[in-house]
């Protein structure tokens, strides 16, 4: 189970522009190598199909896809989504 934080730029107005939560999805462990986390998560909270939508619908995600300027922390570090990659805050 992997805790974070994702604060969007792009967060519609009037709208939070942060959702803290835990997912527990296979192969997603804070323990493992960062870059291969970082972009797991990046996969999981983009809407590529149907059933992505539903995941981040039942985890209470209300915020737009990932993109760059975005933020994901993960316990005490945060990363920043850059058009390519991440980038530590």
């Amino acid at each position: 189970m992997t805790a974070l934080t994702i604060k969007s730029s792009w967060a519609a107005e009037g709208r939070s522009d942060e959702w803290t939560g835990t997912i527990e999805q296979a192969g997603m462990d804070a323990s493992e190598d960062r870059d291969v986390l970082l972009n797991q998560i990046f996969r999981t909270f983009n809407r590529v199909d149907i059933a992505d939508g539903e995941f981040l619908k039942q985890i209470g995600y209300e915020l737009p896809s990932l993109s760059s300027g975005d933020e994901i922390t993960i316990g005490i570090q945060t990363y920043r989504v850059e058009s390519t990659g991440f980038s530590e805050v």
